[in-house]
């Protein structure tokens, strides 16, 4: 029991739920709910509690918080067979030892969230780039017409336009045929 308050918690809120739900990660099937984070954590405290007498009781194996246990650093760890090949490849690309390449590929990606938040925030970058350089072309298209116009002083907006292709500016001189389209 003395362990309680050196379990590992994650407390997060549930809008479906309209609460907070704290569990605790050295005991996946337990958790507990309050209005606020405090009081999900402090019931949560109460769950453990009680299962902490409960083990003892019963003479159950009571689990070691996560950041108290010894690691060896030693991690058994089985992949198909391509991808380790694929990973001798890439560390002998980087000029690395495989266990020192596996090394900087989980530090590198420790801290993050998720693969899929990574590539996520990576696709709202990319969209926005692309919203920028949008209206960058439409800018410079109508940069493109006003300097022609002054240049030329035969550009009438009707008679001549400037398009947009693929990144490229195209000037083209309207037909009396489009005109009467118009």
């Amino acid at each position: 029991m003395k362990n309680k308050n050196h379990y590992t918690y994650r407390t997060e809120w549930y809008p479906e739920d309209n609460c907070y739900i704290s569990r605790v990660l050295e005991f996946p099937s337990l958790s507990a709910f309050g209005e606020t984070r405090a009081e999900a954590e402090a019931e949560l405290d109460v769950v453990i509690e009680d299962v902490l007498k409960w083990m003892t009781e019963e003479k159950e194996v009571i689990p070691a918080p996560l950041t108290e246990k010894e690691y060896k650093g030693n991690i058994a760890l089985r992949i198909p067979s391509i991808t380790h090949r694929n990973v001798v490849l890439m560390a002998a690309n980087e000029g690395l030892s495989v266990n020192q390449y596996i090394t900087s590929l989980i530090e590198r990606n420790l801290y993050c969230d998720s693969i899929s938040a990574v590539l996520n925030t990576f696709e709202n970058k990319i969209q926005m780039h692309y919203e920028t350089i949008q209206k960058m072309t439409l800018i410079n298209a109508e940069i493109f017409k006003r300097i022609y116009s002054l240049t030329n002083n035969s550009f009438s907006g009707q008679d001549e336009q400037v398009q947009n292709v693929s990144g490229t500016f195209i000037y083209a001189k309207k037909t009396e045929e489009q005109q009467l389209r118009i």
